[in-house]
């Protein structure tokens, strides 16, 4: 690879770009790419385009573990459902065996929705100040975002439905 190539990438949630152009070679190069969870090999690939314009052959990119996060994330949220639809279900004979101080364990529920409510500021920090939307967090974390909605809306649910419990009981 030739080292006098002016290249770079920028990152724009969702996406990727950047231009290469080898001065000597009479070609530029500009990709654009998706950076969400499974494709972020921006770089990568304006690598392997200058490398075939060079005539050299492209390296394989080594491929991160995004498949099996992304796994990770749908069975998590999975569980989530299946943990909300059981204390639904079980949300009156909690409200019975469950009073005064043990009450206070429904408090840690609400705290994917405040997470969820967050999250572009809590980005932001992350990104050291970059401008994000929350739809660009959905691109770009698309699987971490479900599971985050998914548990919003079970722990808010649950909280409700055992409030509601509470007050049918009178306890």
């Amino acid at each position: 690879m030739l080292t006098d190539i002016v290249a770079a990438v920028c990152l724009a949630l969702p996406l990727a770009s950047g231009p290469a152009v080898p001065p000597d070679r009479g070609y530029g190069i500009a990709v654009m790419a998706n950076t969400g969870t499974a494709f972020g090999d921006a770089r990568a690939l304006m690598d392997g385009l200058v490398a075939l314009v060079e005539g050299g052959t492209p390296e394989i990119p080594s491929s991160p573990p995004y498949l099996a996060t992304d796994i990770v994330f749908v069975l998590l949220a999975l569980a989530t459902v299946g943990l909300a639809v059981r204390g639904v279900a079980r949300s009156r004979r909690w409200a019975v065996v469950c009073a005064g101080w043990r009450r206070w364990r429904l408090l840690p529920l609400p705290a994917p929705l405040a997470l969820c409510v967050t999250i572009v500021p809590i980005t932001r920090v992350l990104l050291r100040g970059g401008d994000i939307m929350w739809i660009q967090v959905v691109c770009r974390y698309p699987t971490f975002m479900i599971w985050l909605v998914t548990a919003a809306v079970a722990g808010t649910t649950v909280t409700a439905v055992r409030l509601h419990a509470v007050a049918r009981t009178g306890s």
